[in-house]
């Protein structure tokens, strides 16, 4: 019997952290899954930890490669693994990323619908050791999260702090296929941003009102890496995106929905890039109290105090930040539970919990 699911798995020196990402898939409560893990020529051991699963479980395969292809093949290292595929739904769980074992069950019967192509929800940002730190959650237009009408999803889009997270996502292989597997672009090397609006064209999105991922961010992480070989934290790259795509597409888009107004995208975008850039040095220092890095925590205090042109205020919180530098996982902690209590309430009040196309 063929896989309903596919799930797409990139990895590369992820030893400490495939083991909780492959049994988070194992845990699933919907079974009919294939998992294709894509190793990306790691020089430690997470092959020798996928092997281990590989004979145990004939629901897992594993594509090696030899070298390295990097960030900047990862839209090849992608659909080398859709090409390989046999379910109808296409998932994508990194290698140092888990779900909640309800995750696929719930997700899987939003394509009933034959309109939709992509389902996605909330999800948890983790620090290295898999501990909660914030969530990621939508309060935005129902109408336009579902991508209803088609392509209303792009007006989110051009909030460039607007992102659909990849460990939610769910897509219907057909419409994956119909736009030619995943994309990026020459500044973008990451595949969910292109990926999400060539989508936005083919069909309706469901939003699940559900945490349905779990976001790992460490010091190796791919993404910290080429954000930091940014000006702006990625968003100049995703503007340049966005902004390619959009003027690609204008022909498509009725008079109503108004994207090809790139005046008005810009000078909003800019404002947006601008605030990035001025902030580039405080996010990284959030960025490694979440991984749990003091010494970058400290580099990153004396590189903002060393800045002529910052507010007085983000001088105040990176010294706050190196005072509580002690108490932090405890800090940390409490402040997760406060917003996730409180997520779980808002949750309860506001059941159903799909937005769909």
């Amino acid at each position: 019997m063929k896989p309903t699911i596919s799930i797409i798995t990139p990895t590369f020196n992820f030893e400490r952290y495939i083991d909780k990402c492959i049994e988070s898939v194992q845990r699933q409560t919907f079974s009919n899954w294939e998992m294709i893990i894509v190793d990306d020529g790691s020089s430690d051991n997470t092959v020798k930890v996928v092997k281990k699963y590989l004979s145990l479980d004939p629901r897992i395969k594993l594509i090696t490669h030899k070298k390295n292809w990097g960030v900047k093949q990862l839209k090849k290292t992608y659909n080398q693994a859709l090409l390989k595929s046999k379910g109808k739904y296409i998932a994508i769980l990194e290698g140092d990323d888990f779900w909640p074992e309800y995750k696929l069950d719930k997700q899987v019967k939003d394509f009933d619908n034959n309109k939709v192509v992509l389902s996605f929800g909330d999800s948890v940002f983790t620090d290295g050791s898999g501990r909660g730190f914030d969530i990621l959650t939508y309060n935005q237009d129902r109408e336009k999260l579902s991508n209803n009408p088609i392509s209303s999803i792009l007006y989110l889009f051009t909030d460039l702090n607007f992102y659909l997270s990849p460990v939610t996502v769910l897509i219907r292989k057909s419409a994956l296929s119909h736009i030619g597997g995943f994309k990026n672009s020459s500044d973008y090397y990451f595949v969910d941003f292109p990926t999400w609006l060539h989508l936005s064209l083919e069909g309706t999105f469901v939003y699940k009102k559900d945490i349905l991922g779990f976001y790992r961010r460490h010091e190796k992480s791919s993404w910290l890496d080429f954000a930091k070989q940014t000006r702006a934290m990625t968003r100049q790259e995703m503007q340049t995106t966005l902004l390619y795509f959009l003027s690609k597409k204008r022909i498509k888009f009725k008079r109503k929905y108004t994207y090809n107004n790139f005046q008005n995208i810009i000078k909003t975008q800019k404002k947006i890039i601008s605030k990035k850039y001025q902030n580039r040095e405080l996010s990284f220092l959030l960025h490694n109290m979440a991984y749990g890095k003091d010494k970058s925590v400290i580099k990153h205090v004396f590189v903002i105090f060393s800045q002529k042109n910052i507010t007085n205020k983000i001088k105040f919180i990176s010294f706050l930040a190196l005072l509580i530098i002690p108490l932090r996982k405890w800090i940390m902690s409490i402040l997760f539970l406060i917003k996730l209590n409180f997520y779980r309430y808002n949750q309860f009040k506001n059941a159903p919990n799909s937005i769909n196309g």
